[in-house]
């Protein structure tokens, strides 16, 4: 009985043979690729030689199907067409550039916020008073000076006249300018056309702008020379009668300089007397008024976000909040000026003679060959009157000053001005303006 029991232990030959093959068959799936496994089955022509044990071992090959292979099919859509920061990729790469950019930026101001006040200490603690400029650096190393900012960009100062002159030759025909960032922030996230203005663009699109503004612009300073003559007249009356028995101005005087300049802007664009200069109080009412103070409030937005740190780039910040307020309500009403003289062209179309000169800058753009939306002029004129008032109040103001601070100047200015004319009383026409010379100064 205990041999029969030691016997049932070995496993029969036919189990181990049957075991044996499932695991063969198990292997030969494994190793199949995805294609079908062509094996030929067809029966092979008997050979006489081999033994007759051999031939009965030999059996067909079974081939096994696998999982069939299904092409990727696409569907058939418009191709969408995303920006390049949605690329995906590591994140904290992408922070950390964010990072390095907004302390590249605020780097820079805090370095001339540091230089300005050193020096502003160093003169007071030396002279006992204060002063805001960086004329002891140009006595101290010369008329350019150059600060390497550890953070940020390095800022180079130039003083002489001559080498910025140089330096605007250098540059060529397509300079590349510092832009206002705040004003093109505004236009890419609360504007809805793509022109972002002829003050933010760079390289051949700002070349081509300013042919498009240039010749029209100086065909309607030329249509109103006369017009300009004249306010420029009540404009030196009001100078006048606003001093006092020292001849001093009041403090406020750069206000009345900036009305004026917002006229003559207001009769080259838009052909309309504002008469600004002559208005105190501000009514919402009146689209010129309302205009000017839209235009005096975001200018002020404007230099607040382009000086110090500009910590409206990260977040809204409530002069981030008045700059986009103001600039909201000057392109809508500048917009309605742009829409009513379209509208007018529209209607006239057949009348209107094309070989004559328009009277205004709006007018000639929407008459030019290159044709351009209305929120796109709006923008155009936006720019000019945000920049050009400006730059015309600035230069004035400058002028003033410096030929009031120097007797001998004035009198210089006084003969060139008479002998160019004779006749002070003569108005001035686009003729004589040309023939002004410009003397250097002495």
């Amino acid at each position: 009985m205990l041999v029969n029991r030691i016997r049932l232990l070995y496993p029969s030959k036919g189990v181990y043979n049957k075991y044996c093959g499932r695991m063969l068959k198990s292997s030969v799936v494994k190793l199949q690729t995805p294609k079908t496994l062509e094996i030929n089955v067809s029966e092979q022509p008997k050979d006489s030689s081999l033994p007759s044990r051999a031939k009965s071992v030999e059996k067909p090959v079974i081939t096994l199907p696998t999982q069939r292979v299904v092409p990727m099919i696409l569907n058939k859509k418009e191709p969408i067409v995303l920006p390049f920061d949605d690329v995906p990729g590591p994140k904290s790469l992408k922070y950390l550039s964010i990072a390095r950019y907004y302390l590249s930026q605020i780097g820079t101001q805090i370095t001339t916020r540091l230089i300005t006040f050193g020096l502003n200490v160093g003169t007071y603690m030396r002279n006992r008073k204060s002063t805001g400029n960086l004329s002891v650096l140009f006595d101290e190393y010369g008329p350019v000076v150059r600060f390497v900012s550890p953070v940020g960009r390095d800022i180079v100062l130039i003083n002489h006249p001559e080498h910025i002159q140089k330096v605007f030759t250098l540059e060529g025909d397509h300079p590349i300018r510092s832009t206002i960032e705040s004003l093109e922030k505004y236009r890419v996230e609360h504007r809805n056309h793509v022109y972002s203005g002829i003050f933010t663009v760079q390289g051949q699109e700002w070349f081509h702008q300013r042919c498009l503004v240039k010749d029209p612009l100086q065909t309607a300073s030329a249509i109103h020379a006369q017009s300009i003559y004249d306010l420029c007249d009540r404009f030196t009356q009001k100078v006048y009668s606003t001093r006092n028995y020292q001849d001093e101005v009041s403090k406020d005087f750069y206000k009345q300089i900036h009305k004026w300049a917002f006229d003559c802007m207001g009769l080259v664009i838009f052909s309309k007397k504002f008469t600004m200069i002559d208005t105190e109080l501000v009514n919402s009412q009146c689209d010129m008024s309302w205009m000017y103070h839209n235009l005096e409030k975001a200018t002020e937005a404007i230099i607040k976000c382009e000086s110090g740190l500009r910590w409206w780039k990260i977040t809204p910040t409530p002069v981030w909040l008045k700059l986009t307020k103001h600039c909201e309500n000057l392109d809508n009403l500048i917009g309605k000026y742009v829409l009513a003289a379209n509208k007018e062209i529209q209607n006239n179309i057949q009348d209107i003679d094309k070989s004559a000169n328009p009277t205004c800058l709006i007018d000639a753009i929407l008459l030019c060959d290159n044709k351009l939306t209305v929120e796109d002029i709006s923008t155009i004129v936006m720019d000019m009157l945000l920049i050009g008032v400006n730059t015309i109040a600035s230069a004035t103001s400058y002028l003033l000053y410096f030929v009031a601070k120097h007797q001998k100047a004035q009198r210089q200015l006084y003969e060139e001005i008479e002998h160019m004319y004779g006749d002070l009383n003569t108005r001035a026409t686009h003729t004589t303006t040309h023939q002004i010379f410009h003397k250097e100064p002495s």
